[in-house]
């Protein structure tokens, strides 16, 4: 589906019925990312309505001239948001980058959010690298590791957990967004990096159900970053996995599952 935004076409899918929950991706990726990672959640469980869009310049969603910086991302989906589920309530799940821009759309809607989920959050775009941790590697299949393409190098650097289920989701999930995205206007808005306001500086704390996420092995973004958003979520289960990097939703698999799976009951619960 398509919905146009200030003359931006914006692909997303549009799936299920009842509560929305708006999914934001990673960068670069695309709607394949968290589609993969988060239906298997929402399997045997009615009343969800997932909208999953493409951000700017990846998927199917172009780049345009006018979005020169992370607001102008951010008001494509504010502006999606109010054309798509116009004064409803929603619920959001931001991975990675996603998070980023998750933390921004609660920052100019928190009174309409039913629950946040951050998932290996970008709290800020420039992490300290110092407080990254090195990368290192707690299961390797051989088979696996023989069969990497050139073009998938990045699963190598990042992943912690290297086995043909982890190699296989990449290739589903991660790796169409890495092939599809526009590079070249990605690398534009590096410039100024972050927004121009700070998403954390928030009225009030989020008093609604919410889910912080993160890999304690994250060379990435980190996990120190986001655990010191507690404070500003009263409702929030944290979770710092072990044996878990960027990759957390393939390679804790069953532990993400379960841990969407109690928040959306936690959000289902003060409906």
């Amino acid at each position: 589906m398509q919905v146009e935004i200030r003359g931006l076409p914006v692909h997303y899918l549009d799936e299920g019925t009842g509560r929305p929950v708006l999914m934001l991706h990673g960068r670069p990726g695309d709607h394949r990312l968290m589609r993969h990672m988060l239906e298997p959640a929402f399997a045997g469980r009615e009343g969800w309505r997932r909208l999953y869009p493409d951000l700017p310049g990846m998927g199917e969603t172009p780049g345009a001239d006018w979005i020169r910086n992370q607001d102008d991302v951010l008001a494509v989906m504010l502006d999606f948001v109010d054309a798509v589920i116009p004064e409803q309530s929603f619920a959001v799940v931001g991975g990675s980058y996603g998070g980023y821009l998750a933390l921004g759309v609660m920052h100019e809607r928190q009174s309409r959010i039913d629950g946040l989920c951050l998932w290996s959050p970008a709290v800020t775009l420039q992490p300290d690298e110092a407080a990254l941790p090195a990368h290192i590697i707690f299961e390797q299949s051989a088979e696996a590791v023989a069969s990497v393409q050139p073009d998938e190098a990045l699963w190598l650097q990042i992943a912690v957990v290297q086995t043909p289920a982890t190699l296989a989701a990449f290739r589903a999930a991660v790796k169409p967004g890495l092939q599809s995205a526009d590079h070249a206007f990605l690398e534009r808005l590096e410039e100024p990096e972050a927004f121009s306001f700070d998403p954390t500086d928030l009225p009030e704390p989020m008093k609604r159900p919410s889910l912080i996420l993160t890999g304690r092995q994250d060379t990435q973004v980190g996990y120190t970053d986001a655990v010191n958003l507690l404070e500003l979520f009263p409702r929030a289960t944290l979770a710092v996995l072990d044996r878990a990097g960027h990759g957390i939703a393939a390679e804790q698999e069953a532990l993400f599952r379960g841990l969407i799976g109690d928040w959306l009951d936690r959000v289902e619960g003060e409906a």
